[in-house]
């Protein structure tokens, strides 16, 4: 998941690569678990980011972990 996000966003947005990996590094328990959590930080972090830039968007839903 993470090579995944990091050849999205490398070209794209380093800051918001950075805020995600600094966010999933405190991500612990088995593999399910760290992939939806993971999952549920990248949700975050984009709605952060898309709220920063635009005004009165719908903002995408997380999964439910």
């Amino acid at each position: 998941m993470k090579r995944y996000l990091c050849g999205r966003f490398c070209q794209q947005n380093l800051d918001v690569l950075r805020k995600i990996l600094h966010r999933a590094q405190v991500v612990e328990g088995d593999a399910e678990t760290r992939n939806k959590t993971f999952q549920v930080i990248v949700f975050g972090v984009l709605a952060e980011v898309k709220r920063e830039n635009t005004e009165g968007a719908d903002f995408p839903q997380a999964p439910k972990v």
